[in-house]
């Protein structure tokens, strides 16, 4: 009943989509999951992704 985000590059390689991002969130009840098209393993500190990810989260934590 905790609000969850994940949060997953769509050309992750190093933790792929379908056996870690996908999974979690279809084990997670209720949980929303964004996938970013093109992003790889730490997007969140890639230039470009990086302030998608600083505004969806925000968005995510200000429902």
């Amino acid at each position: 009943d905790i609000p969850t985000l994940v949060v997953h590059g769509g050309d992750d390689q190093a933790a792929p989509i379908e056996s870690t991002g996908r999974k979690s969130a279809a084990l997670i009840p209720g949980a929303e999951l964004k996938v970013y098209e093109g992003g790889s393993h730490g997007l969140a500190l890639v230039p470009g992704h990086k302030e998608k990810f600083n505004q969806d989260l925000l968005a995510f934590l200000d429902r």
